[in-house]
């Protein structure tokens, strides 16, 4: 790969991390003006939603949140009960 190809495919790569943001630990919830704002990460990094969107969508993300947290609940007895069947 030349020099020039590997500075377009790094451009690239930054163009799509620049796209996603990966929330991984909010600690401080506040909202005010019909916003909410949510803060993460040990530097402060914040995301704000406008509120009357996040409520018209409220219905649909716990939908969602409730399934994947199913999901991983599910996974985790599966390995919990394998362990213990490995120990006996």
């Amino acid at each position: 790969m030349t020099q020039k190809e590997k500075i377009a495919d790094l451009q690239e790569k930054l163009i799509q991390a620049k796209k996603h943001t990966y929330v991984y630990d909010t600690h401080t919830m506040w909202a005010e003006n019909n916003e909410l704002h949510i803060q993460y990460g040990s530097d402060d990094k914040s995301i704000v939603f406008n509120i009357q969107d996040l409520y018209e969508n409220l219905s649909h993300l716990i939908c969602l949140v409730h399934k994947e947290n199913s999901r991983w609940q599910d996974y985790l007895e599966d390995e919990l009960i394998q362990t213990i069947n490995k120990i006996k």
